[in-house]
């Protein structure tokens, strides 16, 4: 059976033929078709012999030249049926087969062997088992033989924007994925899952997949105690040789610390393994190990889904974007075949795939997390727009720039990916918890000995076998993560998360000089009120209307009713167009630009950052089709990094001295240093001065800040405990950028935000550490006065690391829903 080939060809190259049927079931056998060098033909021949709708599956063998047809006979007889097969193989089928009818999924159709199934109009390697609203469940050899690989496929399924979560079952062969269909579906699962492994997730290129904990080797030593110590204490040999062999790395780690006159948990934990051997009593060893890999398990398990929950807005991509084919057609494509200059389609709900430009349309894009907006931004044509905003209402064709590891999204979510990655711990869940642990070790070691001359070997190991390393082990990164969600809601992107607790410690923050310290804020300038209607009501309607856009004159607004003790506006409908248009009490209120032009041509708002040049455009209110009044703005005298600089003191733990730095020259960094309310200031200042400045501080032990251009300043921000970028191109060039932290807008309420966060952050990690404490040092004075044995020793600091576990998933439930509000806030003012 040959399909399409010449009758010469055939002649000179016959194949061998066979035709053999079961129940359900046709197995062909044909070299040129479905042999090693098929590939061409095999596709069309998928093609064909699916335009018949009663074919489910076929399997193909390439080393056997075979395909084998699996089908539902339905209402049709064999005859009939076999009839149908043959004239779709001929090309004689009723139905025209080919990418109208099904679509062809798999783009490798050269493997050995490959099962190919029918999902609707989709031919893919994966069998759907159960497709229902939000949850789809296939199955795949591939997952149950091999269970890295399926891990691996699991993160790219789940950086797909719209998809909550993954279960990989190796044992049935099985991916469950749970996701959201308001903002994908199972056709575009489909797809992203068939470029899976062959494309890896960022996820997977940036911080690298946790190997999967295994509980065979502690299970086995829990078994083997339980056996030794109440059951056939003979058996005591095979245990000890267990416990030796699973701790000879450790061993040699011990050894090497005490070589260099150090003490750390190898030490400790060598030491927990010889008074086991001594006391002969195992089941305490058994079972505080079997809780550290339950914990190392618990933080790995509790990361992933964390991170997709609290960082979902940044790491999740869209990988689908709408083009429109001839005739008119939409079609769907995998983001990564697209090229500068295509022309998608965008609409409500969609997350962008590219970063590009505006070609047509109107309407609203949330683009807070990849451009550091301060709200939702209404969009026009020619302007730019970014992979990672969501389209909240309009609809709009954009013409392609970049896409892939090139968009901006992309590189948001490598650094955010990297800054969530923690390295983990030799026996518990971090490095880190383990660095904290190192601190008493010496002292633990010392109470130990005390123990052991008091009551000998069961109090020793009572007081050995304390765990201090878990339960911040467990929550540093958990904290680190919730800090990073809030960080890149408000424009801030943190590379380095130690860069948060040295914020915290700062003495001294050197402000370098930049436009965005010139900006003026905006303020109400007058309120003209037509007959009818009153300033309460003009204010009132203009600051609810433009609360959640990305305009400065919103702050202006603000001001303006705090002052006069107004109450915005909450939960009425609102619809986004030239004007933005409420619905309040049977009124429909109409707040737009007096110019004509929509917020977003406010040269305030867009220029963000720079001096004002330009008059701010005066807004007007409608009732019900009548004017009703007429707001006018103004530039005050007041600096926007001034108000900035006074908030952040207020939220500073400690003095902070401020200074302003600047090559201009002493009068002009003097006025503004006056303006702004800075401590000190510095003009004329090179790099090399600067960096002769940061270094003398931190001589005398003052923990130095850096904000400013770091592109510019490399030396300086390297220099700086803590160096914050303020350059407008720091994101797009991350690698060469020095900071450990970036501003998306040169906007210095930000850092009032970033040192907020800080200290939220550092109070969490200091409650976790008193859950460490307390049980670890009530088992220590219970060792020596209430006589706790070492099972009692490890049930209690594990009860500990358990509160420390339980309040930290509760805050970031706390944090999920509470970033889940402000988002349906957001989308509910919106009317459809």
């Amino acid at each position: 059976m040959v399909i399409d080939a010449k009758p010469q060809e055939k002649a000179r190259h016959p194949s061998r033929v066979g035709v053999s049927w079961g129940p359900q079931t046709l197995q062909l056998r044909d070299e040129e078709v479905f042999g090693t060098t098929g590939v061409e033909l095999c596709g069309r021949f998928l093609l064909r012999v699916f335009s018949v709708e009663e074919v489910r599956s076929v399997q193909i063998d390439r080393p056997q030249s075979t395909a084998v047809i699996r089908y539902e006979r339905g209402k049709l007889g064999a005859i009939e049926l076999m009839q149908r097969l043959a004239a779709a193989l001929r090309g004689t089928h009723g139905v025209a087969p080919g990418p109208q009818a099904v679509s062809l999924l798999p783009q490798d159709l050269a493997k050995s062997r490959l099962t190919i199934h029918r999902h609707r109009g989709l031919l893919s390697t994966w069998e759907v088992v159960g497709d229902q609203p939000g949850v789809l469940c296939l199955r795949h050899e591939i997952v149950a033989a091999d269970s890295a690989l399926a891990r691996r496929i699991a993160h790219r399924i789940e950086s797909v924007h719209g998809v909550l979560s993954s279960v990989v079952r190796p044992l049935s062969g099985t991916l469950k994925i749970c996701f959201d269909p308001a903002q994908t579906r199972t056709e575009r699962l489909l797809r992203a899952l068939e470029s899976a492994p062959d494309s890896l997730p960022i996820e997977i290129a940036a911080g690298g997949e946790p190997v999967p904990v295994q509980f065979g080797l502690v299970n086995t030593a829990v078994a083997l105690s339980v056996v030794s110590d109440f059951v056939v204490p003979s058996v005591w040999p095979a245990t000890a040789a267990l416990l030796v062999g699973t701790n000879l790395r450790m061993f040699r780690d011990a050894a090497s610390q005490l070589g260099r006159g150090q003490l750390g948990l190898p030490v400790l934990y060598t030491t927990i393994a010889a008074g086991t051997l001594a006391a002969g009593q195992f089941l305490p060893w058994a079972a505080m190990n079997w809780m550290l890999r339950l914990w190392k398990r618990q933080y790995q398990q509790q990361l992933a889904s964390a991170r997709r929950r609290l960082l979902g807005e940044v790491i999740q991509q869209q990988r689908f974007a709408r083009v429109e084919a001839a005739g008119g057609v939409e079609v769907e494509v995998p983001a990564e075949r697209l090229a500068p200059g295509d022309v998608i389609l965008a609409s409500v709900g969609e997350k962008l795939c590219v970063d590009g430009r505006i070609i047509k349309g109107h309407g609203l894009i949330d683009e807070r997390v990849v451009r550091g907006a301060m709200g939702m931004t209404r969009k026009g044509p020619d302007e730019a727009v970014y992979a990672g905003s969501i389209v909240l209402s309009g609809d709009f064709q954009v013409e392609t720039r970049g896409q892939g590891p090139k968009s901006r999204a992309a590189t948001l979510a490598r650094a955010a990916l990297t800054a969530a990655n923690h390295q983990l711990g030799i026996k518990t869940p971090t490095l880190k918890g383990e660095r904290f642990a190192s601190r008493v070790v010496g002292p633990t070691l010392a109470a130990a000995g005390l123990g052991f001359s008091l009551g000998g070997a069961p109090t020793a190991l009572a007081i050995l076998d304390t765990d201090y390393a878990s339960g911040p082990g467990l929550a540093y990164p958990l904290e680190t993560l919730q800090a990073l969600s809030l960080c890149y809601q408000q424009g801030i992107v943190v590379r380095d998360p130690e860069a948060i607790d040295r914020l915290a410690k700062v003495d001294v923050l050197f402000l370098d000089h930049h436009p965005a310290l010139e900006s003026l804020e905006p303020e109400v300038a007058s309120v003209r009120v037509f007959p009818g209607h009153t300033e309460f009501q003009m204010l009132r309607y203009a600051a609810s209307a433009l609360r959640d856009l990305d305009d400065e004159r919103a702050g202006a607004l603000r001001a303006a009713c705090r002052s006069r003790r107004i109450t915005l506006l909450d939960r009425i409908p609102t619809r986004y167009d030239t004007d933005v248009t409420l619905i309040h009490r049977e009124q429909v209120i109409k707040v737009g630009n007096l110019g004509g032009q929509g917020p977003e041509a406010n040269p305030a708002a867009g220029a963000r950052g720079g001096p004002q040049t330009k008059l701010i455009d005066s807004l007007m209110v409608g009732v019900n089709g009548q004017i009703a009044g007429l707001i006018d703005f103004r530039p005050s005298s007041r600096l926007a990094a001034a108000t900035a600089l006074q908030e952040l003191r207020g939220k500073t733990q400690h003095p902070l001295a401020i200074g302003l730095i600047s090559v201009s020259d002493e009068p002009r960094v003097r006025h503004l240093a006056t303006r702004l309310g800075v401590d000190f200031h510095h003009g004329g200042l090179t790099t090399d001065d600067l960096v002769q400045l940061i270094l003398g501080c931190r001589k005398r032990g003052l923990k130095v800040a850096y904000a400013g251009e770091c592109l510019l300043r490399t030396r300086a921000a390297r220099e700086a405990d803590v160096a914050i970028s303020l350059d407008a191109d720091g994101l797009e060039n991350l690698d060469r950028n020095p900071a450990g932290i970036v501003l998306l807008q040169p906007d210095l309420a930000r850092l009032g935000v970033l040192h907020e966060v800080t200290r939220i952050h550092r109070r969490r990690l200091l409650v976790a550490q008193g859950s460490a404490w307390i049980p670890n040092l009530f088992c220590v004075a219970g060792a020596f006065f209430l006589g706790f044995s070492s099972l009692t020793t490890v049930a209690i600091t594990n009860l500990g690391t358990y509160s420390t576990y339980a309040r930290t998933s509760a805050a970031i439930r706390g944090l999920e829903q509470q970033l889940a509000r402000v988002s349906k806030r957001r989308v509910s003012r919106i009317a459809s």
